[in-house]
């Protein structure tokens, strides 16, 4: 791949399309696979402290709702947890650069509709409870995994439905 170097006046010259807020194809590839390679070590941080935080609030289903604790946790550690680990897997692989925004999108899409699936199995003694985790985990996923603005504007609407 060749290096696209833009000097001091042609900073002004670049185009960026403001709908996906990208650059011209011929700038867009190198900024991608910069943006990944220098990205992945606090991607797979936030990964491993992601998935440690939303498998510890396991503890506060166990304590909220006793009664429905193993429906909330299969959500959590059966269908949530382990795509995280294989995402984290993904990013060790050589298709890393090319899986990171995509696979990433997917687990924060999943983490939200586990969320919203346990407001639904908690509603209505404690869905309030669970609905704020909602967005603490869309502001975790979008922000800390460095997910680019496509991926997360494209996938919020789905992680975010209720009811």
């Amino acid at each position: 791949m060749r290096k696209v170097y833009l000097s001091s006046e042609d900073h002004s010259k670049v185009k960026i399309n403001w709908l996906t807020l990208s650059f011209p194809e011929e700038f867009e590839k190198e900024c991608q696979h910069s943006y990944t390679r220098l990205s992945l070590p606090q991607i797979r941080i936030a990964l491993v402290l992601g998935m440690m935080l939303y498998g510890f609030f396991g503890l506060l289903d166990a304590w909220i709702l006793p009664e429905a604790k193993l429906k909330l946790w299969f959500i959590r550690y059966v269908c949530v947890v382990p795509f995280g680990v294989l995402v984290l897997i993904g990013t060790y692989t050589r298709y890393s650069e090319k899986i990171a925004q995509p696979s990433m999108a997917s687990l924060v899409t999943l983490a939200g509709a586990g969320i919203v699936a346990m407001t639904v199995i908690a509603a209505p003694k404690a869905d309030q409870n669970y609905y704020a985790g909602l967005i603490l985990t869309l502001i975790y996923g979008y922000t800390f995994t460095r997910l680019r603005f496509v991926w997360a504007s494209v996938m919020c609407p789905f992680s975010a439905l209720k009811r």
